[in-house]
């Protein structure tokens, strides 16, 4: 056992935390000494390799942190350690809690496999949306940044990658034993590997690990390319970049650094942005004379990150079964009884009054809306450059101008929306298209 500790200024006091740096093997007096603590709730956490694997986890009371190697994947010994260890980390005396606890608790189960149960912190004192852990920290202590705060759950952060980890698992058990959150902590729907099935576990653990070193990949700075800078009458920075996609954009999760040509830096943060233009609130007065433009963080969740994160915590608090939406279950858990009833399905003729609309298909396009069209269809799984577009098109065709049902086409982005509308257009058929509001 190593011993070190982490210097903190985040909550005063203490301004350091004592740190026990445990081997994987060498861990079962530490799973002993946790079990029969008088602790009511434990902070946990972990650290991923470039290739997504574990490679520590801390857990943490409220004055020492315990930072255990995760040891190889899958790894499993049938001895005292890991019966202590998986009562830990099933929540059977002291209750474990994190930020993102359903993220944290699905790649635990796939390294160790073995069950895990704790309160996820993210939600619990929000029932619409995960809060970032800034947010829920400054309704208990004072803190004077929330940048600093929530950058140390920025997997895009790769400095001090253990300090981070052991501030993360030890803030995690200052909140849940606060006065504020302690009985909510203690009542509180749990977050529960061992109400989904093995599939659904395998299934989720090996997305969210691939899901992870993306993450992880993405800089954590970046150097803006843009066309002008100018400071209006009010010295706000107004920024014209020179690509959309690269634009900066508006961030709780992230701040703006302009240099000028003296090498003098100012800060600000991204205020409003409308196309390619982004308005920037800096601290302090900032000259026209800018040189260069970076940007630090990492952006906001977006709406498909915050739905995935949702559905997480409900599927693993039993308030939502994945496997009763039929579009999840045929595409990644089909049951026999699933593959009885696509086998039986068979695509829908095609008939004279309706050869118009399939007139510009090939053979195979034409028969993916057969079976889109039929009474039970199936999902359809292709690859680039097959057409789906168009093919999607025409099926939109046949419901709206055959059938007169409407139909709801949702892609994965605007640009993807953009150029169905663009092909409904050339067949035209009616519709409305909703995109977000700055495209």
């Amino acid at each position: 056992m190593k011993k070190f500790s982490v210097t903190q200024a985040i909550l005063q006091p203490p301004s350091s935390i004592a740190v026990k740096r445990i081997n994987r093997r060498d861990a079962e007096n530490v799973a002993r000494s946790l079990s029969q603590s008088d602790e009511k709730v434990f902070g946990i956490d972990i650290s991923k390799k470039e290739n997504g694997l574990i490679d520590h986890f801390a857990i943490a009371t409220q004055t020492v942190v315990y930072l255990i190697e995760a040891g190889h994947d899958n790894v499993r010994h049938l001895d005292d350690l890991d019966v202590t260890f998986k009562k830990v980390l099933q929540s059977t005396q002291a209750v474990l809690v994190a930020f993102k606890m359903p993220r944290i608790a699905l790649r635990l189960h796939h390294h160790f496999q073995y069950h895990v149960r704790g309160v996820d912190l993210s939600s619990l004192l929000s029932t619409d949306t995960a809060l970032w852990p800034s947010k829920v920290v400054s309704r208990i202590y004072h803190i004077d940044q929330s940048f600093v705060v929530d950058r140390l759950w920025h997997e895009n952060n790769q400095k001090n990658l253990t300090e981070n980890l052991c501030l993360r698992a030890w803030i995690s058990a200052k909140v849940a034993g606060s006065t504020t959150c302690l009985s909510l902590v203690l009542t509180t729907a749990k977050v529960d590997t061992s109400l989904l099935p093995k599939n659904v576990l395998l299934c989720l653990g090996v997305q969210l690990k691939e899901n992870d070193i993306l993450a992880r990949a993405h800089s954590r700075e970046s150097k803006n390319e843009y066309e002008s800078f100018n400071v209006d009458a009010k010295g706000k920075g107004r920024l014209v970049n020179a690509r959309y996609k690269s634009r900066v954009r508006v961030s709780t999760q992230s701040y703006v650094e302009a240099i000028s040509d003296s090498g003098k830096v100012y800060q600000g943060k991204a205020a409003v942005v409308q196309g390619k233009t982004t308005k920037i609130n800096f601290r302090k007065g900032i000259t026209n004379n800018i040189q260069s433009v970076r940007i630090f963080g990492q952006d906001d969740p977006t709406t498909s990150e915050k739905a995935l994160d949702k559905l997480l915590l409900r599927i693993l608090q039993s308030q939502d079964n994945l496997l009763d939406a039929d579009f999840v279950r045929y595409l990644w858990f089909q049951t026999k009884k699933d593959l009885r009833r696509l086998r039986l399905r068979s695509v829908t003729p095609i008939s004279g009054s309706l050869a118009r609309c399939l007139s510009h298909l090939n053979s195979s396009q034409a028969a993916v809306v057969g079976a889109m069209t039929a009474q039970s269809g199936s999902p359809i799984v292709t690859v680039h450059g097959t057409g789906k577009t168009t093919t999607i098109s025409a099926a939109a065709e046949l419901w709206s101008k055959e059938y007169f049902k409407p139909v709801r086409i949702i892609g994965h982005s605007n640009v993807c929306v953009k150029n169905i509308a663009e092909k409904l257009l050339q067949r035209e058929v009616d519709f409305k298209l909703l995109v977000s509001k700055e495209f």
